[in-house]
């Protein structure tokens, strides 16, 4: 086909927070970059992706995140590999970028919402009710 395989990409997205997941995938990178290499494929390029924890109540888990891809990249991809990193981090940025302020007009309590919505499933019909399962799906093997 005549093609040229030049790098790796992966993007978590915000609901991967978790330093520990970064750590796994850049070591399974290596494992493909070196196999690449086998094969006759020279790769330069590691796209890391985004969904980077932003704003200031998440700025600890940042930091934890970004030190443990630095700590992995340096094991797997020291400089001296020759392969350029590319991270985006639009998430971190734009998280922090914005405030919402809104009048609460009323509240209720908690008991009370129970008890209104208890009181009209008793008078629902049993043919107008819907029931709604979750599937548990596997992401990762």
């Amino acid at each position: 086909m005549g093609l040229e395989v030049v790098g790796l990409s992966f993007h978590f997205g915000c609901a991967y927070k978790h330093p520990e997941i970064w750590a796994n995938t850049i070591a399974e990178c290596r494992t493909v970059f070196d196999i690449a290499e086998e094969i006759g494929f020279h790769m330069k390029i590691l796209d890391i992706g985004g969904g980077f924890p932003g704003g200031v109540r998440k700025m600890n888990r940042f930091h934890e995140v970004c030190l443990t891809i630095r700590t992995e990249l340096e094991r797997h991809f020291p400089e001296s590999s020759g392969v350029d990193v590319i991270g985006e981090p639009g998430q971190f940025f734009v998280t922090s970028a914005y405030t919402l302020a809104t009048k609460v007009v009323g509240k209720r309590r908690r008991e009370e919402i129970n008890r209104r919505r208890h009181a009209s499933r008793r008078h629902a019909s049993p043919s107008r009710t819907r029931v709604h399962q979750r599937k548990q799906v596997q992401l990762h093997p």
